[in-house]
């Protein structure tokens, strides 16, 4: 609705708000309204209306208490809380939070396989026998097929028969490169073959197979019955073998007699069974520990459908901590080569060094300091004369905690 000039003066004057609540405002309102507005007695009733609203509002307005202080809000209870800035995350140190969750994948074992049904019992169609002559006389033929509608409804039942008997069943494991073992439900089959993916026929009432090719494939068994040859197909699922890649570090330690092997496996799908000598493991990243030379790392890989492969890895271990041992020495006190030691016995947390005599196993000599063995038989003045043997026994722990035997025979010079 279109204001009239008496609302549009009065909202110009409540937006500039520079009046105060008493009669001169109505006063100079009234002198700036045309004459024709309030005139007489035609006086518009809207005039009355807007006045009246307007004293109300200015009334209301002007009797509000004004207030001084500070309004108090209900969040000012809330404690602020401080921001962590990005120097304060550098104190925390990384943690790793990934979770490994062991998988629980078993081996496939033998077992009754289930077939997909492609196609039931079906009899297979042969050429038959024309006949000799088609002069004859109406009446014969149609002697003639009533018997084949005879014929062929006996055939029906037979085959509904057939159907509701004749199937074969399946044996074995899953898995390409398995022997899979079919069998008819029935041992009155006659002449029965079997054809594998329309390619590979065998022969025989019951057959075994090894499929070479993950996927789906089609299998037929051919049989005879009263004189006639029927097929039934179905289908079987053969699962894909892991074909897992290895991949291995050495991670050395100059203070360990065994050094770490890192082995980690593509894809992280399957269960990884791992073993080196005496140790196992299992996941898709492992560490186990091997001493200084050759060791053959075995690998079992089992599918989530249970089809297992086995794998070795052959892996070289060196460096690592070392103890060098001489064979000889000459205890004659000349100032070269006087003393027998272990060197390398001094980067052990712990160890103990026994010498033998060789001809009537008695222990000459002990120590589990870093003291070298001048020869002498049990610290008396007897020495070892040229020409003996010996025969030494070190048990020595490293710092990684794991402690090796070592033991060899020591001759005098």
């Amino acid at each position: 609705m279109t204001m009239n000039k008496f609302d549009q003066i009065i909202a110009s004057k409540l937006n500039s708000a520079h009046y105060s609540a008493d009669k001169s405002v109505w006063a100079n309102i009234e002198r700036e309204l045309p004459r024709s507005a309030v005139s007489g007695s035609n006086i518009n009733a809207a005039f009355f209306g807007g006045i009246l609203t307007t004293a109300i509002l200015v009334l209301g307005f002007s009797l509000l208490p004004t207030y001084d202080g500070v309004i108090e809000s209900p969040f000012d209870t809330i404690e602020p809380t401080a921001l962590v800035t990005s120097d304060a995350l550098t104190h925390f140190e990384a943690v790793d939070v990934s979770i490994i969750t062991p998988l629980d994948h078993k081996p496939q074992e033998r077992h009754e396989i289930e077939l997909v049904s492609l196609e039931l019992v079906s009899p297979i169609q042969q050429s038959e026998n024309k006949l000799n002559s088609a002069q004859e006389p109406e009446k014969t033929n149609i002697k003639a097929a009533s018997i084949a509608i005879s014929n062929s409804d006996q055939t029906t039942k037979n085959q509904s028969v057939i159907t509701e008997q004749i199937d074969f069943k399946a044996a074995g494991i899953q898995c390409i490169d398995n022997t899979v073992h079919f069998n008819p439900s029935s041992n009155a089959l006659a002449n029965v073959r079997w054809i594998f993916d329309g390619i590979h026929v065998v022969e025989g009432s019951s057959c075994e197979f090894t499929f070479i090719d993950a996927g789906e494939h089609e299998v037929v068994m051919i049989f005879d019955q009263e004189n006639k040859t029927y097929s039934v197909k179905k289908s079987i699922q053969i699962f894909e073998a892991p074909t897992p890649i290895i991949s291995y570090s050495i991670i050395s330690s100059e203070s360990c007699f065994e050094q770490s092997i890192k082995l980690s496996c593509e894809p992280s799908a399957n269960k990884y069974n791992w073993s080196l000598n005496e140790e196992s493991g299992q996941g898709s990243n492992i560490i186990l520990k091997a001493t200084e030379g050759a060791h053959s790392i075995k690998l079992t890989a089992i599918s989530a459908e249970g089809c297992v492969a086995n794998l070795s890895q052959e892996v070289f271990v060196d460096g690592g901590l070392k103890i060098f041992i001489p064979n000889s020495f000459t205890p004659d006190n000349d100032g070269h080569n006087d003393a027998w030691f272990a060197n390398g016995l001094e980067k052990c947390s712990a160890f103990t060094v026994q010498v033998y005599r060789a001809n009537d196993q008695a222990l000459v000599y002990e120590t589990n300091e870093l003291t070298p063995w001048n020869g002498s038989i049990n610290g008396s003045a007897e020495k070892a004369q040229r020409g003996d043997k010996f025969i030494y026994r070190i048990l020595a722990t490293d710092d990684c905690n794991y402690s090796k035997e070592i033991s060899g025979t020591i001759t005098t010079l």
